[in-house]
């Protein structure tokens, strides 16, 4: 371990959201090295998402970024999640919704409509604001 670097954090969009989620997880103790141990993680409009089973072995803290017109990430499967997350009491969590956003928003919004580019600049509000509470205050 690097002297002062006893958290970490994991952030991910699209594709990376979904390994971003898996590293949720925590660690697996049984199998050393396997994925999962990162203190907290922030995901925006992640993609490829296994609904249970990326979700259901989530144990640290995690927020997700989820646009209503995001097209590999359609209702249902965001209210999938939005109920599964709920039921996990012990784990902090966020889902914020983005309406009239699509797939990538968080990355590569329009930025010539201002609707869009505030939903941008929330979204990263949202990942900064979400590791400051969870990594740098000591795990909350």
């Amino acid at each position: 371990m690097i002297p002062g670097t006893d958290v970490i954090g994991a952030v991910g969009f699209c594709w990376g959201g979904r390994y971003a989620i898996l590293q949720a997880h925590g660690p697996n103790l049984a199998t050393p090295g396997e994925i999962g141990g990162v203190d907290a993680a922030f995901a925006a409009h992640p993609s490829l998402v296994a609904v249970p089973g990326d979700f259901d072995p989530v144990s640290r803290p995690l927020s997700l970024a989820f646009g209503t017109k995001d097209s590999l990430l359609d209702e249902g499967t965001r209210g999938k999640i939005v109920d599964l997350m709920a039921g996990k009491k012990e784990v902090k969590h966020e889902i914020r919704l983005y309406e009239e956003q699509v797939h990538g928003f968080a990355l590569r919004s329009d930025w010539s409509s201002e609707k869009d580019k505030k939903a941008m600049d929330e979204a990263t509000r949202q990942g900064i604001e979400w590791m400051e509470k969870y990594l740098r205050s000591g795990k909350e």
